[in-house]
């Protein structure tokens, strides 16, 4: 028994088109690829970038043997409404009840057809269970999509003891997911799509002008 078959129940089948929004997280995440290249947590030089990680989510308690690839996930999004936390299990739990604000969580739709979809965006966070507990789990974030050649570039940290990255194999140019048996994701975490707020108010503005020629 696994939580994330409680999050796959509570979150229900997609049945309709889900976009989001593309992040800002390209440079952080080469800056990420280059330090952990030829490198492991076991090394003295991993030490303060772990230390980074870690209070980034205000978390003390650790060691270079902790399993750090929530911590990774959270520090990769800081800057994008996403606080975080060391278990991957607990954030996901945070943003389907509503406390990561204009995140939004998603069960996978592999082999999915029609009209219900799941646009792949970089940022989105896909979390899966593992052997070792109810809450244990383990995340990956989307760090490039390539739609012409239909894949997205994942990358994922404590793999190996170190960082590691992934392709995921798209469907029909638009960013769908394909029925790929490779992966195993159970949810999709993703911030939404921003609303042209902007554009409604001209239109209240435009119609409260004509009402009162």
């Amino acid at each position: 028994m696994s939580i994330f078959e409680n999050f796959k129940e509570k979150l229900g089948f997609v049945d309709k088109q889900i976009k989001g929004q593309d992040l800002d997280i390209e440079e952080t995440v080469n800056e990420e690829i280059d330090f952990w290249t030829d490198l492991d947590e076991s090394d003295s030089a991993a030490y303060s970038r772990l230390e980074k990680y870690w209070n980034n989510i205000n978390v003390t308690n650790w060691n270079p043997n902790t399993p750090w690839s929530g911590a990774f996930v959270s520090y990769i999004l800081r800057d994008h409404g996403f606080k975080g936390d060391g278990l991957h299990a607990n954030y996901v739990e945070d943003v389907i009840d509503g406390q990561y604000p204009g995140w939004k969580a998603y069960n996978v739709p592999f082999n999915t057809y029609g009209e219900n979809w799941i646009e792949v965006n970089v940022g989105d966070v896909f979390v899966k269970s593992r052997p070792g507990g109810f809450k244990a789990g383990h995340g990956d974030v989307v760090y490039r999509v390539d739609v012409p050649g239909q894949k997205a570039y994942l990358i994922g940290g404590n793999i190996g003891d170190t960082l590691s990255t992934h392709v995921l194999n798209l469907r029909d140019g638009m960013a769908r997911f394909s029925g790929d048996s490779s992966n195993d994701y159970d949810v999709v975490l993703k911030k939404e799509k921003k609303s042209h707020g902007w554009i409604t108010i001209a239109l209240a503005g435009g119609l409260a002008w004509m009402f009162l020629r």
